[in-house]
């Protein structure tokens, strides 16, 4: 599915060269968007620390539970 989303993505932004602002533009958003979805890859790479994290309390809580079940 992913290949076919690039491919129709890179048709639409090749298929008009007689507009060089457009294609500018498209490729330029395109660009930001994958730098964007790097950003959130890096961000969440590592969920228990960094400037995007969660606690560890509820797999404390979740551990200790799991001690009573037989």
């Amino acid at each position: 599915m992913a290949n076919a989303l690039g491919g129709v993505v890179t048709r639409s932004i090749l298929s008009v060269p007689e507009l060089a602002a457009a294609q500018l533009m498209m490729t330029a958003i395109l660009v930001g968007l994958i730098g964007i979805l790097f950003v959130v890859i890096e961000e969440f790479s590592t969920p228990f620390s960094g400037s995007v994290r969660i606690s560890s309390d509820g797999w404390t809580y979740l551990q200790q539970r799991m001690s009573y079940i037989p």
